[in-house]
C-alpha cells in the first residue's frame, strides 16, 4: 500500500504508531475544575486514570459466530484504587489525590467506597479504596451540552450483545 507523506519529519514517524494508556478529552479542562474555577490537573489526571481501567477490552467469543466479547480490566465489582499508588505512578502528594478524589466525588462522577477485605493469603486489610464510576455523568462531563459534537453519536455496544 502506498501512503503519502506530509514532508514534515515528525509526523510522518509517527505514522503507524500505536499510543496507549489514559486519555485526557479536552472538555475536562473546562468542566472540572476546582473550586477557584482553574482547571484541577490532578482530578483530571486521576478520571483518566479511573477511565483507562473502565475502557473494556474486547475479544473473540467462542466459535466462528463473530461474537465480541467485553471483559474489564479490573477484578470485583469495582476499581481497587489506593491513594499510594496514584501517588507512585501519577507523581503527586497523597493530599493531592485526596483532594482531586473528592472534587471528582463533589462533581458527581465518582465515589469513594472503603471495604474490609481479605486477601488470598487470609491476611485482613481494613479501608480499602473502592472507586464506582459513574458513566452518565462521565459523559456529561466529556460532552458538555446537548449540541455538542460526539454526545449523540458514542458508539455503544447493542442491547442484544449486553
Amino acid at each position: 500500500m502506498q501512503v503519502s507523506k506530509t514532508g514534515v519529519k515528525s509526523v510522518d514517524d509517527l505514522y503507524g504508531i500505536i499510543f496507549t494508556g489514559n486519555i485526557i478529552p479536552n472538555t475536562w479542562y473546562s468542566t472540572i475544575r476546582t473550586e477557584s474555577g482553574k482547571p484541577d490537573l490532578a482530578a483530571i489526571t486521576i478520571l483518566s486514570e479511573i477511565l483507562y481501567w473502565h475502557r473494556p477490552r474486547e475479544s473473540c467469543g467462542d466459535g466462528d459466530s463473530g461474537e465480541i466479547v467485553l471483559e474489564k480490566r479490573f477484578s470485583g465489582d469495582m476499581l481497587q484504587l489506593s491513594y499510594g499508588q496514584l501517588k507512585k505512578k501519577l507523581h503527586l502528594s497523597k493530599a493531592q489525590c485526596r483532594r482531586a478524589m473528592q472534587n471528582l466525588e463533589r462533581l458527581g462522577v465518582i465515589k469513594r467506597h472503603l471495604r474490609d477485605i481479605e486477601t488470598d493469603a487470609g491476611d485482613k486489610l481494613n479501608n480499602v479504596m473502592f472507586i464506582e464510576l459513574f458513566s452518565d455523568r462521565l459523559l456529561q462531563l466529556t460532552f458538555p451540552g446537548e449540541d455538542a459534537p460526539g454526545a449523540k453519536n458514542v458508539t455503544r455496544v447493542s442491547n442484544e450483545m449486553d
